[in-house]
């Protein structure tokens, strides 16, 4: 029986650059390449591009954005022609996709509806509950796609809540979220390339660590995320001081921060690492791979790659993820992971914790308590607070017994492999879009209403 061969698509994606060595930008260029190897056609509108049509040697072109900063809401105006519209018009694709934030996204969602051309957002969610103030928005989707099951059950709980048989305020219900009760969209995973990303011998690491002059490290943790709030990278840095004033020889660990920028204090609202390692004591024990205190300036997939692969851990102390590539790049590397009890560290970790546990042994690493959350901003996400002390202690098990890491290490490996590798990742995106393509927008043209219509 021959088989019947899927529409190619012409799709039009909005997110960071594809060529940024950014989370979003790595999840943009690893999927639109795939899906132009697979005959679709992409063009991307990069945040912060506006020059001419540029058709990349992998295939997927960039097209200007017509804005600069952050969020696909400067994309365009409520209530005049857009840049998005111009693209919609010129290019015709069979649909646009966005990865962005939520609260990012309302302009674009009046853009195509306006247009009549189906509109994907995949979304993180990196912290409960969904804020109110974004039902005008979500209640217009016509595909949602969640980055974690964590994101959709916020999603379901919210549609629950304000739905018109929901348990809100009456005045605060809308029936126009009906339509998700029970279908409240697929989630698509962010995916790895488990070739590169890979372990290496104990010959390979002790190489790179000879030429990164970090031989004295016997048991190296590493970190990778942005120097961001979100990151709350000092809390990382205040349980690794409580570890090494607990073990008998200081000296032979040490700390592998990647972050991009370890003085940045006002692009992304982070810290001065360096002035924060003096204060602690911990000099001598962290190294930056990035600009600001570094061995290395810039590094490649390959280069990354080697982060995790000469450590033993990869730990966040952060606030939330609406998926987390770093703890699945470490996995598909074989470490295991230590995640906070907040947004998606239970699903990567594959723990859950019990009332009264500080921290769990998981499948693929260790889950660690949260001990408060705060509001993080104008969007009301809240922000979880990982324990120190926790935190501490999930470091100093994996330290103590390397046993139990190398088995969780395995598994996290092997994670990875049966569900995070790209490949895998493509061939749900190919199923997710062909569906949206074909879907007719359950709203039509009212779906403008409450948006400054």
């Amino acid at each position: 029986m021959t088989k019947t061969k899927s529409k190619k698509l012409r799709i039009l994606w909005g997110s960071e650059q594809p060529t940024r060595p950014t989370g979003y930008g790595t999840v943009t260029r690893e999927i639109c390449k795939r899906l132009v190897e697979r005959g679709h056609e992409v063009f991307v509108m990069g945040w912060d591009y506006n020059g001419e049509d540029f058709k990349h040697e992998e295939g997927w072109t960039l097209v200007h954005a017509g804005m600069s900063g952050y969020g696909a809401e400067r994309l365009s105006g409520n209530n005049s022609p857009t840049v998005l519209e111009y693209h919609l018009a010129r290019l015709q694709p069979d649909l646009y996709l966005t990865l962005n934030d939520p609260f990012y996204i309302g302009s674009s969602v009046v853009s195509t509806n306006r247009m009549q051309v189906p509109y994907v957002a995949y979304l993180p969610i990196d912290g409960y509950p969904i804020s109110y103030a974004w039902k005008d928005v979500l209640k217009m989707l016509h595909t949602p796609l969640w980055m974690a099951n964590y994101g959709k059950q916020v999603f379901t709980d919210f549609v629950n809540e304000y739905s018109s048989a929901g348990n809100a305020d009456k005045t605060l219900r809308d029936a126009l979220l009906d339509r998700y009760r029970g279908n409240e969209g697929d989630v698509l995973l962010h995916g790895v390339e488990t070739s590169v990303f890979t372990p290496i011998s104990e010959e390979q690491k002790a190489d790179v660590k000879k030429k990164w002059g970090i031989s004295h490290w016997d048991y190296i943790f590493c970190s990778v995320g942005r120097n961001t709030n979100r990151k709350q990278i000092p809390r990382l840095l205040e349980a690794f001081r409580k570890f090494l004033d607990e073990v008998d020889d200081p000296d032979s660990v040490g700390l592998l921060i990647h972050c991009g920028d370890a003085t940045d204090t006002m692009g992304m609202g982070g810290w001065d690492l360096p002035l924060t390692l003096n204060q602690m004591g911990l000099t001598n024990h962290v190294r930056f791979t990035d600009k600001g205190n570094n061995p290395l300036m810039g590094l490649s997939r390959e280069e990354l790659a080697l982060v995790y692969g000469i450590s033993d851990v990869h730990v966040l102390a952060t606030g939330g993820e609406g998926f987390g590539v770093p703890s699945a790049e470490a996995m598909s590397c074989g470490i295991p992971i230590i995640l906070p009890d907040n947004s998606t560290g239970s699903e990567l970790t594959g723990g859950v914790l019990s009332e009264g546990e500080s921290s769990v042994e998981a499948n693929r690493g260790w889950l660690v308590k949260c001990v408060t959350s705060i509001c993080g901003g104008k969007w009301s996400v809240n922000m979880g607070l990982v324990d120190v002390d926790g935190l501490k202690s999930a470091m100093m098990e994996s330290y103590t017994n390397e046993d139990l890491r190398k088995k969780l290490g395995s598994n996290a490996r092997q994670f990875a492999i049966e569900n995070l590798d790209w490949e895998i990742i493509v061939d749900q995106t190919e199923k997710i879009l062909s569906k949206a393509a074909n879907t007719k927008h359950p709203l039509g043209k009212h779906s403008t209403m409450g948006m400054g219509r």
